[in-house]
């Protein structure tokens, strides 16, 4: 039964996909500002990313895939909040330069605390949506690009959000 759902959900989907000319990767680095309950009780950080087109697009839009890494600092004496994330997203460029994204990721997070002078590690998998805006632009004969990132992970309150600004080189 599974692998009939599987079978339609795929014949549904494969002609959609169509290849494009080239793929392009880039590579980023961000400020990562926690919004909403999570800004009280996290810094802002950093954050890295590895970003690859992957060459296929579903209709006008194209996948990317996104290998990230965060970390806030925590308001809490010997505490921090550090993500790693695999994800995909969609994204429609127009012909301005400008784009648009939106995606799922999983995320591996790993929270640190100090309690009663005692430091723990609390290790957690949990999936996240992200949208965001960019432009694309040329610099000093390279192909660059700003991006900011609207990032909610589905986990325990208060729910981890955060904005990674990037800014960041094609290649």
């Amino acid at each position: 039964m599974n692998r009939i759902r599987a079978s339609m959900v795929l014949a549904l989907f494969v002609p959609a996909l169509r290849t494009l000319p080239a793929q392009t990767n880039s590579l980023s680095g961000a400020a990562s500002l926690p919004v909403g309950d999570f800004a009280s009780v996290a810094f802002p950080g950093f954050g890295l990313a590895l970003l690859s087109g992957t060459g296929v697009s579903v209709g006008q839009l194209d996948i990317r895939a996104d290998i990230t890494f965060d970390r806030l600092g925590g308001k809490v004496a010997g505490s921090r909040f550090q993500y790693q994330s695999f994800g995909l997203s969609l994204v429609k460029e127009a012909r301005s330069g400008f784009y648009w994204l939106a995606g799922w990721s999983l995320y591996n997070a790993s929270d640190q605390a100090t309690i009663a002078g005692r430091t723990g590690t609390f290790n957690h998998s949990n999936g996240g949506v992200k949208g965001g805006l960019g432009v694309n632009f040329g610099l000093f004969q390279r192909a660059v690009f700003i991006e900011a990132d609207y990032v909610k992970l589905f986990a325990t309150a208060p729910a981890p959000i955060w904005v990674p600004l990037r800014f960041g080189f094609r290649f």
